[in-house]
């Protein structure tokens, strides 16, 4: 196959920057420039920035009116919907931020080993990119095996997310000089994370990373990183060198539904196990560190009876002591679950994305974690024992089925997005104490029930359907029980929380003493804003009506739409006082 010579003066607009210093012979890295220049010269070596041609075949020259090309700078050719092949002279290191990105008919990329750094997502999007290979100094190919994701022998850096999207390639060959993988573990953003991936091998001199069957360990064998997404086994041994499972080294793979942990494993890093279909995870007494999002689509929990830090009962992990609740397995098949007498703490996500329907909680518990029960879409009925003085982060949050939670006299302080989500439709009135001194922001985010707030509370108090702070300076919650067809906001309030999705308000009124505006999922068709400064947005308007006007004091509508106004992008929306529509200029 011919292939085209890049012509750099047809297809870039021709600009150098010189910067020559004398006889200076110190080195420094060449400096990305951005902008709309095509190319760079810095101490003699040359940096691509904007590729504008249409050929479908591309070879970057090696020099450039004397200059050696030495980076390809950061989106370069990303978005060329063009090339097909393109190849990479030899002498070029650097290869920056999404320089190849979104090229849709790329194919074939031909590398130089001169190459020691690949920034992120530098080839990530390219959905026909089949062949990765490396051209020595010799012009000699090496495994220019298609389907194969070949990197230069001196690459030492290789970024995140560098195929991310890349479908087509299914195995890694990690050079003798790479030490850094950047975040390879980090699913689902990682460079190779993706379904097709099946193996991944190591050179053999890499002083860094080892192999063993297309798994990714440390060059030591202690650190089990990476076991590819693409690997259809059922069942997989971890070697018995194994001290360390990395964080997500197994995650996203859906075909294991049994690993064996050797005894000698000590630490299980952060979702290690993260989406892995695995009927029962045994964990040997060697066991020190478990992530507490390790393992999830699990089903039960086996601990060696020996082991001194963690135990199990009936399929669920606890600390050795059974005073923490640690994992509840997501795919364990219960309705109801009580929790042991002994347990004084559950931890964090410890029944998240459960079955259950009711879990009942002893007074014994003093401290739920965040996100405990989150995502348990099954879950109807909960009572919080008023020895749990705080509900944390999202303890409740996209519990969909909820149908009665009680709050126990005792509970003090209601974290963010504690309910957030909780009982759509089906939770007619959530109950606060008289003990509750603290609700925190969004706490009831997108909860459709009534909020009720005992008399003998001193902090918060309930109105109309409306929940404030003791002397209304903050809007906490508007319930979609409300059936108002409007409503103003006091002219205390200062601060609004309320998101005012309600099927009957059409018309609000925010009074001038309003400050800040959490964000609003908002049914009005009609806003009256009175204050002339616009009051602060920090999620803006997430829903709104098609036919919504926002009305604001006669004027200021230059105020509301200046283009560092937080209410700028909805500018279509404002009307003059007399309903005439604001003409902005850009």
């Amino acid at each position: 196959m011919k292939k085209r010579v890049y012509n750099i003066f047809g297809l870039f607009t021709v600009l150098m920057v010189m910067t020559l210093m004398g006889c200076s012979s110190s080195k420094e890295e060449p400096k990305v420039k951005t902008g709309q220049s095509p190319y760079s010269v810095s101490y003699e070596s040359v940096t691509i920035h904007n590729y504008n041609g249409n050929e479908k075949e591309v070879i970057i020259p090696s020099t450039i009116n004397g200059a050696k090309v030495k980076r390809i700078g950061a989106s370069a050719f990303s978005g060329n919907e063009q090339i097909e092949y393109i190849k990479i002279p030899h002498g070029v290191e650097y290869i920056e931020t999404s320089a190849f990105e979104n090229m849709p008919r790329l194919q074939t990329v031909e590398l130089p080993d001169t190459i020691t750094y690949i920034g992120d997502r530098a080839f990530s999007f390219n959905p026909n990119l089949t062949k990765v290979s490396v051209k020595h100094i010799s012009t000699t190919v090496i495994d220019d095996v298609t389907f194969r994701q070949e990197m230069p022998s001196n690459l030492e850096y290789l970024g995140y997310g560098v195929f991310l999207g890349s479908d087509q390639l299914t195995r890694l060959e990690i050079p003798r000089k790479l030490k850094d993988i950047g975040k390879l573990t980090n699913f689902p953003q990682a460079p190779y994370m993706r379904e097709n991936l099946i193996d991944i091998d190591v050179h053999p001199a890499n002083p860094y990373y080892s192999s063993r069957d297309g798994v990714l360990f440390s060059n030591d064998g202690k650190t089990l990183i990476r076991y590819p997404q693409g690997k259809t086994y059922t069942s997989y041994t971890i070697p018995s060198t194994v001290e360390t499972i990395a964080p997500q080294a197994f995650a996203g793979n859906s075909h294991l539904n049994e690993i064996t942990i050797p005894d000698g494993v000590k630490v299980i890093g952060d979702r290690a196990f993260s989406s892995v279909p695995l009927s029962t995870v045994a964990l040997p007494k060697s066991v020190m560190d478990i992530s507490i999002n390790a393992f999830s689509n699990s089903v039960h929990y086996e601990i060696s009876s020996e082991n001194p830090n963690y135990q199990s009962e009936d399929g669920i992990m606890f600390n050795k002591a059974m005073t923490s609740l640690i994992k509840y397995p997501q795919k364990k098949i219960l309705t109801t679950y009580t929790v042991p007498d002994t347990v004084t703490e559950i931890e964090d996500n410890a029944f998240k994305s459960c079955n259950l329907e009711e879990i009942i909680i002893p007074d014994g518990v003093e401290q739920i974690g965040k996100g405990a029960f989150s995502n348990c879409t099954s879950l109807k009925y909960v009572t919080i024992p008023g020895t749990i003085k705080r509900i944390e982060d999202e303890t409740f949050s996209n519990n969909f089925a909820l149908e009665m939670v009680l709050i126990s006299e005792g509970v003090e302080e209601i974290g963010e997005h504690a309910f957030n989500g909780a009982g759509t439709g089906k939770l007619s009135i959530i109950e606060i104490p008289s003990s509750v001194r603290t609700i925190e922001s969004e706490a009831f985010k997108n909860v459709a029930s009534q909020i009720k707030v005992h008399e003998d509370n001193l902090y918060y108090e309930t109105v109309d359907c409306v929940l404030y702070n003791e002397d209304q300076t903050i809007l906490i919650h508007y319930s979609d029980h409300k059936q108002s067809t409007s409503y103003t906001v006091p002219n205390s309030v200062i601060k609004i929380f309320a998101i005012f999705n309600n099927p009957y308000l059409t018309e609000l009124t925010i009074s001038e003493s309003v400050e800040f505006i959490q964000g609003f999922d908002i049914t009005p068709d009609t806003i009256y804003i009175e204050s002339t400064t616009p009051p602060k947005v920090k999620e803006g308007l997430n829903k709104y009506s098609e036919e919504l006007l926002i009305y604001v004091p006669e004027g200021t509508y230059e105020t509301y739409v200046d283009k560092y106004s937080y209410w700028v992008e909805y500018r279509e929306f404002f009307r003059e006082p007399d309903g005439d529509h604001y003409d902005f200029e850009d």
